[in-house]
């Protein structure tokens, strides 16, 4: 597998002697997460792969998509040599097990929908994640599906890859019609079911780009959960401090050259090189 450049070049290393920092997700999602670590880790880099080969993962069969992602982050960090690494993706988070993790000898964050956490706050005990397939369908998932069996817990599961792809537009300028993604939930859910629900789990790094559409539907939501602050949280703890007073440097990867051209420039704009 190779990685190449915003140019399309084809890279093997990056000539940088400061700690790095890596990303992972299949596109845009984990620029919510590098918002946060570039307040976290003000002395590293920034090394953010985005598997556009592969993009999106959703709805992508589960076997495959687990082999490959072991490969490219094994990869990854032989190439790159990161101090930690945060799979921004849910739907690769859920896959992976602790064991390949820990294979990988460095501190490993995987962001996943934190459920248990939701309905602590949830003053209805009605909770919606949304997130892509693949995450609605896994065992962490249903783990913890079989622990909510009082029946004062509603518990909707919203599983729509298509919101990747709006979230996606949204980054690259395209205006969205609330209506359209309004539609596309009420196929899955009633106007009922919407009006009640308070809190919304963001089971995918790529849905707080689209927000302000999602509450503009759930008008009734008091609270959002959105796990990528406490994953970059949990990353600090798990690093030893960073004594490298460089700013931050932030490199961009991908897994396609022929998708450069048209995949970079929601990274430009967040100053990825």
């Amino acid at each position: 597998m190779e990685f190449y450049n915003a140019n399309g070049d084809s890279i093997e290393k990056i000539n940088t002697d400061s700690p790095r920092i890596l990303i992972f997700d299949s596109g845009v999602g984990g620029l919510s997460v590098s918002k946060y670590i570039e307040n976290f880790f003000l002395g590293a880099d920034v090394v953010y792969i985005a598997d556009n080969k592969f993009y999106p993962y959703g709805n992508k069969d589960r076997n495959l998509l687990l082999e490959r992602i072991e490969d490219l982050l094994e990869q990854a960090v032989q190439i790159f040599e990161p101090i930690g690494l945060i799979i921004a993706c849910n739907t690769a988070s859920t896959l992976l097990s602790n064991s390949f993790t820990e294979k990988l000898k460095m501190p490993c964050i995987k962001v996943l929908p934190p459920i248990l956490e939701a309905f602590q706050i949830s003053s209805k005990k009605n909770v919606l994640l949304i997130a892509t397939p693949n995450t609605i369908d896994s065992e962490y998932v249903n783990n913890i599906c079989a622990k909510l069996i009082d029946d004062k817990f509603i518990f909707k599961k919203l599983g729509l890859t298509e919101l990747v792809n709006f979230s996606e537009m949204k980054s690259r300028g395209i205006s969205l019609e609330t209506n359209d993604i309004e539609s596309l939930i009420l196929r899955s859910m009633t106007k009922e079911e919407v009006d009640n629900v308070d809190v919304v789990i963001l089971g995918c790094t790529h849905f707080p780009n689209i927000k302000d559409e999602l509450k503009y539907i759930f008008k009734n939501v008091k609270e959002w959960v959105d796990p990528a602050y406490d994953a970059v949280n949990s990353l600090y703890q798990a690093i030893n401090q960073i004594n490298s007073q460089k700013g931050i440097q932030k490199f961009l990867f991908l897994t396609e050259q022929s998708k450069v051209d048209n995949f970079t420039s929601p990274y430009e704009y967040s100053g990825f090189l």
